[in-house]
């Protein structure tokens, strides 16, 4: 159907926004690239979801759940979001790297999921700014606007104790668990050896 109203409407490319594209296949990755779509992941699904996914569906489903790898090798445009689960961008970028499953403390990080940290850090930062086609937001660099608000108040080591208290972004109704796992901050932004 996408390449009917590709041709219908001589265009290139979509430039079309697929949202949560949480269970997808390589290939599946593939064709949506050649056909011009970009994507939206929450971390979150990996996060309180895949222990439900793989009781339900079956374990096989673990090795296409958030497939962030295959995402970037097929060339997708990702953004990073938290519109739901751990409330703030860090312990998702965390997760991107460590597909870590909640209760269970299980992971489902293989080939199709793992990506860098610096990888992780530009789909919740630049990534954002640039699936949406605006320039001079989405990095803290000479010349661009500033798109940044506190949402608490921390000192570094501090930070792995702090509670979400229900900030505006956060999604949550009620007073969450911890929004930091420990260990964030050195498994997110330790130095390589």
């Amino acid at each position: 159907m996408t390449e009917e109203v590709l041709a219908k409407y001589k265009l290139d490319r979509t430039n079309w926004i697929i949202q949560h594209g949480y269970l997808v296949r390589e290939d599946q990755a593939k064709k949506y690239a050649e056909l011009g779509f970009n994507m939206t992941i929450s971390t979150s699904f990996t996060f309180g979801k895949a222990d439900m996914l793989a009781e339900r569906i079956g374990p096989k489903a673990l090795e296409v759940l958030n497939p962030l790898r295959h995402f970037l090798d097929a060339g997708l445009k990702i953004a990073g979001g938290m519109d739901w689960g751990p409330c703030n961008p860090f312990e998702h970028m965390q997760l991107a790297v460590t597909h870590k499953m909640y209760p269970s403390g299980r992971t489902n990080a293989g080939p199709a999921q793992v990506v860098t940290r610096e990888e992780a850090y530009e789909m919740w930062t630049l990534n954002g700014s640039k699936l949406m086609g605006w320039e001079g937001i989405g990095a803290l660099v000479p010349g661009n606007h500033a798109d940044l608000r506190q949402s608490w108040t921390a000192t570094p080591s501090r930070a792995t104790s702090m509670r979400c208290r229900k900030p505006a972004s956060c999604g949550h109704t009620s007073e969450a668990e911890s929004c930091m796992t420990p260990g964030w901050k050195q498994s997110l932004m330790s130095r390589r050896d």
